[in-house]
């Protein structure tokens, strides 16, 4: 048996166990894993890029009103902003959210 050569060591469940083990921690960590988007948009990306997804192309981001400073998800901004207009052109009391 020559030492040091893997394809001569003798295949056992630990060695079965051991490597299920690296593999299942290393998928946990690897960058190229893919990952559920933490705001629940329904996309799946790797995890290398879940910082860009969710500062750019995640339909749930946040952003922040620029008259209010309010955070509104991007998929309300829209109706966020109608609403934001009427108080306005009304002259309404701007309650805070």
């Amino acid at each position: 048996m020559e030492s040091g050569n893997a394809s001569s060591q003798p295949r056992t469940a630990f060695n079965f166990i051991d490597n299920f083990v690296y593999i299942q921690g290393h998928m946990e960590r690897c960058d190229f894993g893919l990952v559920p988007c933490p705001n629940s948009c329904g996309a799946e990306f790797e995890k290398r890029f879940e910082e860009k997804h969710i500062s750019d192309d995640c339909p749930r981001r946040t952003l922040v009103c620029e008259f209010c400073s309010a955070k509104v998800h991007t998929i309300h901004s829209t109706l966020y902003i109608v609403i934001l207009s009427l108080v306005w052109v009304l002259r309404l009391p701007v309650l805070p959210i």
